[in-house]
């Protein structure tokens, strides 16, 4: 499989836009799908996960929501070039927890993503 990059919001020198690719592309396509609310893309209205809104979703503290984490898997098989597993999704105290291992290119990330009352986070750490 070849190489996938993708564009950041960063400029070079010269004003061109960056080229992500590796680590960095992976991190822009899941804080994407997490931040995209369904209905927001017209050729793929199923698309988006919309972690914010599950914030405000009623459940119990620190159980598991298998539902989101099927939701998760299939939006990453269907949409991108990136295998989602060990999925696990929980509220715990007003924020909603999603970790997950992210296999792209012969390379295993393990990502966390939160939410906190004005931000979506996305952490990645490359195994070696």
């Amino acid at each position: 499989m070849g190489r996938t990059q993708d564009f950041t919001y960063r400029m070079d020198r010269s004003e061109n836009m960056v080229m992500a690719s590796g680590a960095a592309y992976v991190k822009g396509i899941t804080a994407m799908l997490f931040g995209l609310q369904p209905g927001s893309d017209p050729y793929n209205p199923e698309m988006g996960l919309f972690l914010p809104g599950k914030r405000f979703r009623a459940g119990a503290n620190g159980v598991r929501d298998s539902e989101y984490e099927n939701q998760i898997a299939y939006q990453f098989s269907r949409y991108t070039k990136i295998q989602a597993t060990s999925i696990i999704a929980f509220q715990k105290d007003g924020r909603y927890i999603v970790s997950f291992s992210a296999i792209f290119d012969d390379s295993i990330y393990d990502m966390r993503i939160t939410t906190d009352p004005n931000s979506l986070n996305v952490l990645i750490q490359e195994r070696s």
